[in-house]
């Protein structure tokens, strides 16, 4: 349904918080507020995926998750990628800094049983549609057929 650029979240003080643009390997080391598997697995395999194509494994905060993620990357201890679309929306004390090429991307994609459609596929299908135009078209999302 969409592919997003996904972008580094730094503390404002941090030394890539005024960079145009950050190597993705630049990031070797940092702590990672990502949240745990378990609460988004698409979202953090994106993360986890990205950093072991810039050749290393991210170093997790055990205890980063939903909100508190956001707390502690404002609070100086610690990165993460996220959507670019979250820059209107960063909470105080966070910068969102573009990565360098090539940028991964957040896959969000849309499944159901082809045999047996939910009635409601149809107006989450037009909703995406509208909500982001040109990035559902060209056969990437479809409806199933009746």
């Amino acid at each position: 349904m969409r592919r997003e650029e996904l972008r580094v979240a730094v503390p404002d003080g941090h030394p890539h918080a005024g960079a145009p643009a950050v190597e993705l390997a630049g990031l070797r080391g940092e702590t990672f507020q990502l949240w745990p598997r378990e609460m988004a697995p698409g979202y953090y395999d994106a993360v986890a995926g990205a950093c072991r194509a810039a050749g290393f494994e991210p170093v997790l905060d055990e205890t980063a998750s939903g909100s508190n993620a956001w707390a502690g990357i404002a609070a100086g201890r610690g990165v993460n990628l996220v959507v670019a679309s979250l820059a209107r929306q960063l909470p105080r004390g966070i910068t969102l800094v573009p990565l360098a090429k090539p940028v991964p991307v957040l896959s969000i994609d849309a499944v159901w049983r082809a045999e047996h459609p939910h009635p409601a596929v149809p107006r989450v299908l037009a909703g995406c549609a509208e909500l982001w135009p040109g990035e559902t078209a060209g056969g990437a999302v479809s409806a199933p057929p009746g």
